[in-house]
């Protein structure tokens, strides 16, 4: 395996290969009245492997607001959106009828690098 070029010969090349089969990110094109169904319809329609949803969680404050500088898009109101969906028990009960396991970085980690 060649290493990017930001690596140095001291990175420790994993054992197993990793790939993500599809990755999902909500975009700006996608209305905020759409966020639910969007959600939702990735989980239905997930297909067997190993599959990223990216989502940006946060509260739709003044002090976020002033992070991100009243942007629409990744702004507070979508944050929030993104925590109320996959915080919410229509989502739990999506990912327990598609059967859905959630896994995190430390369980890839434990695939990439066994021991």
């Amino acid at each position: 395996m060649d290493l990017s070029p930001h690596f140095d010969e001291s990175f420790i090349k994993p054992k197993n290969l990793v790939v993500v089969e599809k990755f999902f990110m909500a975009d700006k094109s996608l209305d905020f009245e759409n966020w639910e169904d969007y959600y939702y319809n990735i989980i239905d329609k997930l297909r067997p492997g190993l599959n990223e949803i990216i989502v940006h969680l946060g509260s739709d404050n003044e002090e976020l607001k002033n992070i991100t500088s009243n942007r629409i898009a990744y702004g507070s109101k979508w944050r929030n959106l993104d925590y109320e969906i996959v915080s919410s028990s229509k989502f739990r009960s999506l990912l327990i009828k598609n059967n859905i396991k959630l896994i995190n970085w430390k369980d890839i980690k434990t695939v990439i690098y066994p021991n």
